[in-house]
């Protein structure tokens, strides 16, 4: 299995951030279109 790391600070922040918001719902429907693209590609469990 490999371990794919974004390649900012940024990028992890903002990932940390989208998770935590989808995790209490609180995603926008915009961000909410762009969470389902990443998760689908990434494969996040």
């Amino acid at each position: 299995m490999f371990t794919i790391r974004m390649g900012v600070p940024e990028m992890q922040e903002f990932w940390d951030d989208l998770l935590h918001r989808k995790k209490q719902g609180a995603l926008g429907a915009d961000e909410e279109e762009l969470f389902s693209s990443k998760e689908t590609t990434i494969r996040i469990t």
